[in-house]
């Protein structure tokens, strides 16, 4: 979350998981998405979720993982009321890549989302990408 607001000094961020009514598994660690069943996943969305993007409307929603990103999608169909970014989940499988290629991931997602939801503009993600390029020569 921090990589989101400092980088591109944003002022106004807010971030939220997709399961508002948190549970834990046997050993009492964190469920992921999948370990919820489909009527409790939707009473937390629909009663905690929605209005907060209801109350924050928020130009851009970026997900971590495929699954959040999936239930925005299917979730408002057509009608979308912001832009939807999905970005690997941090917790997620590497699948063999290096921190390296998810950091070039994050950064260049997070811009695309900031500059198509009208937050920056071409020339401010231009030199932010030539900035990032800089830092990671």
């Amino acid at each position: 979350f921090n990589s989101i607001i400092f980088p591109f000094q944003l002022k106004n961020a807010y971030l939220t998981n997709l399961v508002k009514c948190g549970l834990n598994n046997d050993n009492n660690n964190y469920k992921g998405i999948r370990d919820y069943n489909y009527e409790s996943l939707t009473t937390c969305v629909e009663n905690i979720l929605l209005k907060e993007l209801e109350i924050i409307k928020p130009k851009v929603v970026f997900c971590f993982g495929s699954n959040v990103e999936n239930y925005l999608w299917d979730l408002y169909v057509d009608d979308y009321p912001f832009l939807v970014i999905g970005l690997p989940h941090p917790a997620g499988q590497r699948r063999g890549f290096k921190d390296e290629y998810y950091r070039h991931l994050y950064f260049t997602k997070i811009l695309e989302g900031l500059y198509k939801a009208d937050i920056i503009s071409i020339d401010e993600a231009q030199t932010k990408f030539r900035e990032f390029l800089t830092l990671t020569k």
